[in-house]
C-alpha cells in the first residue's frame, strides 16, 4: 500500500535507485538520508525520493497488497460501512500520540468492535502505516458469494425488517420470530436467529436511527452540533472548500476580448494553519470534477504546478488532510467523491444547516480575495450583476484564464500566506505552517506530510463512473463506442449473481474529454484506458451533447458517426466565427481549450511522457494487435491473455 512517500524517521525510501533510511527533516524540502550501501548521511531534496515496493514476505504485506490493489468500486457497501465503523470507534486513539494511549481506551475500542485486543492494535499499526481507511477493510474470502439464501427468503427477511425493526421499533428477537413464522407458512427453511441480528446490524446506524427514533435524534447523535468550530491542534487535521464566483471578467485566449460570466473559484484552506492548500479556477459550474479538481491540488507538491505557472515562490503546503467540511452542496454528496476522499483517507462531513459560522475560515479567506481582485482592471464592482458590467467593459479585462491563474498563485503564496493573519495573532499563514510541520520551542510538529506518488491513480479515482455492458463491438457510451483488447474476454459476459442479465462493468469519464474512458477489470483490479472506435482526437461531455440535440432534432433519434464528426467541425469552425464579436461563444471557445490542456487523458500522456516509457493506446480489438499495456501501476496477469475465458 505504497501510494504515498512516509517520510518520518526511520522510514525505508528509495534514494537514486538505491535502498536508504530517513534520518531526519532539515527543511520543508530536504530530508537527511542514510544510504545503505554508502553508509553515510546525506542531504537530498524530495523530489529525489521514492517508496521502496511493498515485498510479499509475509501473511500481513500480502493482505496489505490485496487492499491497495482493489479498485474503489469493486468494494461492496457492506465492507466499507464495516471499515467506516472501525475507523469511527478508533479515531480518539488515532488522533492521539502513541506515547499517551491508555490501554483502556484500547479495550473499550475492542469491546466495542467485539475483537480482541491485539487486533485492536493490528488495525490502529495498519491505518498509521498506510493511512487509508483501505486498512480497516476485510479481505473478501475465496469462497465468497458461493453460499447465498434464496431470493424469496431474502425478501422476507428485508421486509421483516423494514416494516417490524425500522418502522415499528420491534426487538430482534421479535423480528426473527416473525420471519420464521413468514417462512414456514411459505414453506421455505428458516434461517437461524442469529442471521436475523446480523442483518440488522449490518444496517447504517444513522439511517436506522433515524427510521426508528426520527431525525432529530439522528442528527443529535450523529451530526455535528452547533456552535464554535472544535479546536484543531495541527496541521492537516481539518481543511474546509468552497466554491465561489471569481467576480473577474476575463479575456480569451485567440482574441484576448471579454468572456461571458465569471470563471468558478474553488479552494481549500488548513483550519489550524490557515494556509490555502490548493485551489482550482474553471469556466465549469460546481460539479464533483472541480471540487475533485481542488482536493487533487490540494493533497499534491506543488512544485511542477509553480514551474508551469513560471511563478518563483514557495508553496510547501500539501499532504493527505484527515477531514474536509464542505456544506451541503450535491457534488460534496456524490458518492464518488466522497468514496474517493474515504480511499485516501480523507473523512467528509457536512457542515450543520443555519450554522454558518462552521464555514467560517474559508469565507473569511474568500472576503479577502475579493477586496484584492476588486482593485483590478476588470474586478467586478460589488453589488453589480453579471450584465450590469457591460460598463466601457472594452479594454477593462486584462488577463485570460492562465493569466489569471497564475495571479491567483501569486495572490497565495507572497501575499496572503506572509500577511499576518487576525485569526493567528498575527503569525502569518506560512509560519503557522512551518511550526505545524517542524516544531517550534518545546512544541513538537507533525513532520513532513507523506507524498502521494500516483498521481494518475488520485485523478482516476475522483472521476465520475458508469456501469456498462461489454457487446461485441465494445462498450457504448455516450453514443460513442469503445473498443480494447482487454475487453475481448468480457463480450457477452452474463450478470454472476443473475444469469439471465447482462453483466455490468465500471467505467470512469472524464467530462473534459471523453474520447478516451477508463475500464475497470474486475478481475485484474486495475483501469484501462479505452479510445473510441473512431478514434476521436478530443470531444467534451458538452460538444456531444450539444451534437446528441441536433442528431435527434434532425435524425429523429438515429445516430451516425459520420454525422458527430461533420457536427463536431461544424461546431467549433461556428464557435471560432462567432468568438470574433459574441462573448458567450468565445467563452465556450475558452472551455474547450481548457479541457485539451487539464483533461486526464492530457495527463496521463504527459505522464507517460515523463517516465519515458511506451504506453500506445489500447484499440479496438484486432487479431494483429500489439500486446495488451495497462494504466502506469496496474498489475497484469495472464487473465489478460487473447484466449477467451468463460463468464
Amino acid at each position: 500500500m505504497n501510494s504515498q512517500l512516509k517520510l518520518m524517521p526511520g522510514s525505508l525510501v528509495q534514494c537514486r535507485g538505491q535502498n536508504a533510511v530517513v534520518v531526519d527533516f532539515i527543511d520543508l524540502t530536504t530530508v537527511l538520508v542514510e544510504c545503505a550501501e554508502a553508509g553515510q548521511s546525506v542531504p537530498v531534496n524530495l523530489s529525489e525520493l521514492s517508496s521502496c515496493p511493498l515485498e510479499i514476505d509475509s501473511a500481513e504485506a500480502s493482505r496489505l497488497r490485496r487492499l491497495a490493489e482493489e479498485a474503489l468500486p469493486q468494494i461492496s457497501d457492506r465492507r466499507w460501512r464495516e471499515a467506516r465503523e472501525r475507523l469511527d470507534v478508533l479515531r480518539p486513539i488515532l488522533l492521539q500520540p502513541k506515547h499517551f494511549r491508555e490501554l483502556a481506551d484500547v479495550r473499550a475500542a475492542a469491546e466495542k468492535l467485539h475483537k480482541s485486543v491485539p487486533t485492536i492494535y493490528r488495525w490502529l499499526e495498519r491505518y498509521e502505516s498506510t493511512q487509508s481507511i483501505r486498512a480497516l477493510l476485510r479481505v473478501n474470502r475465496n469462497d465468497k458469494d458461493k453460499l447465498r439464501l434464496d431470493p424469496a427468503l431474502e425478501r422476507i427477511i428485508s421486509e421483516a425488517i423494514a416494516t417490524e425493526y425500522l418502522a415499528q421499533k420491534k426487538s430482534p428477537a421479535t423480528v426473527a420470530e416473525l420471519v420464521q413464522k413468514r417462512c414456514h407458512e411459505a414453506g421455505l427453511k428458516a434461517p437461524h436467529p442469529t442471521t436475523i441480528g446480523r442483518r440488522i446490524r449490518m444496517l447504517d446506524p444513522q439511517a436506522t436511527l433515524r427510521a426508528r427514533e426520527g431525525k432529530k435524534a439522528a442528527k443529535e447523535k450523529y451530526g455535528m452540533q452547533r456552535g464554535q468550530y472544535p479546536d484543531v491542534e495541527y496541521p492537516l487535521a481539518h481543511a474546509q472548500i468552497d466554491h465561489t464566483p471569481a467576480d473577474y471578467c476575463l479575456v480569451d485566449e485567440v482574441h484576448r476580448k471579454p468572456l461571458d460570466g465569471s470563471p468558478t473559484l474553488t479552494i481549500c484552506i488548513d483550519v489550524h494553519t490557515r494556509c490555502i492548500l490548493g485551489f482550482s479556477l474553471s469556466l465549469e459550474a460546481p460539479s464533483v470534477r472541480v471540487a475533485g479538481e481542488c482536493i487533487i491540488h490540494a493533497v499534491l507538491r506543488k512544485e511542477r504546478f509553480m514551474r508551469d505557472l513560471q511563478v518563483e515562490a514557495e508553496w510547501p503546503c500539501y499532504g493527505v488532510f484527515s477531514v474536509v467540511m464542505t456544506d451541503n452542496a450535491s457534488e460534496f454528496e456524490a458518492p464518488d467523491f466522497v468514496r474517493a476522499c474515504n480511499a485516501w483517507g480523507i473523512e467528509v462531513r457536512k457542515r450543520p444547516k443555519g450554522a454558518p459560522n462552521y464555514a467560517g475560515l474559508v469565507e473569511s479567506t474568500f472576503r479577502t480575495y475579493l477586496k484584492k481582485i476588486h482593485e483590478l482592471e476588470g474586478g467586478r464592482q460589488p453589488g453589480k450583476g453579471q450584465r450590469s458590467l457591460a460598463y466601457d467593459i472594452q479594454g477593462r479585462p486584462i488577463m485570460t484564464l492562465s493569466e489569471f491563474r497564475r495571479w491567483m498563485t501569486i495572490f497565495i503564496t507572497k501575499y496572503y500566506h506572509q500577511k499576518p493573519h487576525s485569526g493567528l495573532r498575527e503569525l502569518p499563514p506560512i509560519e503557522a505552517w512551518r511550526r505545524g510541520i517542524l516544531g517550534w520551542g518545546d512544541r513538537k510538529g507533525i513532520g513532513l506530510p507523506n507524498v502521494i506518488t500516483d498521481e494518475l491513480k488520485l485523478r482516476i479515482d475522483f472521476l465520475r463512473s458508469e456501469r456498462r455492458t461489454v457487446q461485441d463491438y465494445g462498450i457504448k457510451f455516450a453514443n460513442h463506442s469503445y473498443g480494447g483488447d482487454i475487453l475481448r474476454n468480457w463480450v457477452a459476459a452474463r450478470d454472476p449473481d443473475n444469469p439471465k442479465l447482462a453483466r455490468k462493468f465500471v467505467i470512469k469519464y472524464d467530462p473534459w474529454d471523453i474520447s478516451e474512458i477508463y475500464f475497470l477489470d474486475p478481475l485484474v483490479g486495475s483501469y484501462f484506458p479505452l479510445q473510441t472506435n473512431a478514434r476521436l482526437d478530443h470531444i467534451t461531455l458538452w460538444e456531444n451533447e450539444q451534437i446528441g440535440q441536433r442528431q435527434r432534432a434532425e435524425n429523429r433519434g438515429a445516430v451516425n458517426e459520420a454525422l458527430i464528426f461533420e457536427g463536431l467541425d461544424e461546431m467549433r469552425e461556428q464557435a471560432k466565427t462567432a468568438a470574433k464579436s459574441t462573448r458567450s461563444a468565445r467563452r465556450q471557445q475558452q472551455r474547450m481549450i481548457e479541457s485539451q490542456r487539464f483533461s486526464v487523458r492530457k495527463r496521463r500522456q504527459e505522464s507517460v511522457d515523463t517516465q519515458n516509457t511506451s504506453l500506445t493506446p489500447i484499440g479496438a480489438a484486432d487479431e494483429d494487435d500489439g500486446p495488451l499495456v495497462p494504466l502506469p501501476g496496474a498489475k497484469v496477469s495472464a487473465l489478460t491473455k487473447r484466449d477467451p475465458i468463460d463468464v
